[in-house]
């Protein structure tokens, strides 16, 4: 990330470097803000779990009040109810906390998804910029060829920088089909 703080300060350097110091930090940051988002998937998951726990908890006691009220015993009926309200208390103060939590979880993806978009936006400017080079390398060889060749016949010297052309443009498009 430094080196892409640095490169930014001194325009005349490559930009290519530039880009891959650039995708370099991007790529680390996607690396860790996606453990992040897995990190607060999973203990949204958690809490969704132990609010289900507690709902069933709720209503097996809410059960056993309603049979200990049927036998009479109102004490205890009274008992199962207070621990049946204990557990939906629980489960609906882990409701409110899920719901912030799937918020947070909501965030950060909408923050990978728009790290990956610009990861892949530098990538192709990485891979257009290299393009270009490698055109420019062909452009100025095809100049130097011509100048070499000077004595020659300048048909077959035309011939020839096409044909280097061609080569050059082809290994481009070579390259650029390739996965990387």
């Amino acid at each position: 990330m430094r080196r892409w703080l640095q490169a930014s300060a001194h325009p005349q350097e490559n930009p290519e470097q530039v880009l891959h110091d650039y995708m370099e930090a991007a790529s680390e940051k996607l690396r860790e803000l996606s453990v992040s988002v897995n990190r607060a998937e999973s203990e949204w998951l958690s809490l969704q779990e132990n609010i289900e726990l507690y709902a069933s908890n709720a209503e097996a006691f809410r059960s056993q009040a309603e049979e200990a009220a049927k036998a009479g015993r109102t004490e205890q009926a009274r008992q199962w109810l207070l621990k049946a309200h204990s557990e939906s208390d629980r489960a609906d103060r882990l409701a409110s906390e899920t719901n912030r939590l799937k918020n947070a979880v909501e965030h950060l993806r909408a923050s990978l998804d728009a790290l990956r978009t610009k990861y892949e936006t530098a990538k192709a400017l990485k891979d257009q910029y290299q393009l270009r080079h490698r055109y420019a390398d062909s452009q100025w060889a095809a100049q130097q060829a011509l100048s070499d060749r000077s004595d020659s016949s300048s048909a077959r010297a035309m011939d020839r920088i096409q044909e280097e052309m061609f080569l050059a443009e082809a290994k481009a498009e070579l390259a650029k089909s390739r996965p990387n």
